[in-house]
């Protein structure tokens, strides 16, 4: 017959050998896991993308003030990076440009590209009276 024996643990989460033959034959629950390879591998993580990431958000300036103390080749490689990252905007852009067209061109260079991508229109007047209008030219451009 089992009959259930009352085993007095002093400690479930001691180290000892005791606590490992009771987690073995199921008595006590099995420990958990460490979390201290986690943490590290985290922190290690962590340093490697702040150490990649510590240009992004800067001006001109602080650029410049950093590239006399950064390694030359770290520079390169980030700048490589950022020029791919704008080859592919430029590339997966269609049109990528401004241009005023006229009356007779709207329906091919509006309704007909329209159903390839998308398409800003500024709608301006002739006179050029509208202020917005105005701004927003410049801006665009």
């Amino acid at each position: 017959m089992d009959m259930p024996v009352n085993v007095p643990v002093d400690d479930p989460n001691a180290d000892t050998e005791w606590n490992d033959i009771l987690r073995k034959h199921g008595i006590i629950p099995e420990k958990p896991p460490s979390p201290t390879p986690l943490i590290e591998e985290a922190l290690t993580e962590a340093r490697r993308l702040a150490h990649e990431n510590r240009l992004e958000g800067k001006d001109l300036d602080e650029l410049a003030e950093l590239e006399e103390e950064e390694d030359d080749e770290f520079l390169e490689q980030y700048r490589s990076k950022r020029l791919a990252e704008l080859s592919s905007i430029q590339s997966s852009s269609i049109y990528n440009q401004v241009y005023p067209i006229q009356k007779p061109d709207y329906a091919r260079d509006v309704t007909e590209a329209s159903k390839k991508s998308f398409i800003f229109v500024l709608l301006t007047s002739s006179q050029g009276t509208n202020t917005e209008s105005r701004l927003l030219i410049e801006i665009w451009r």
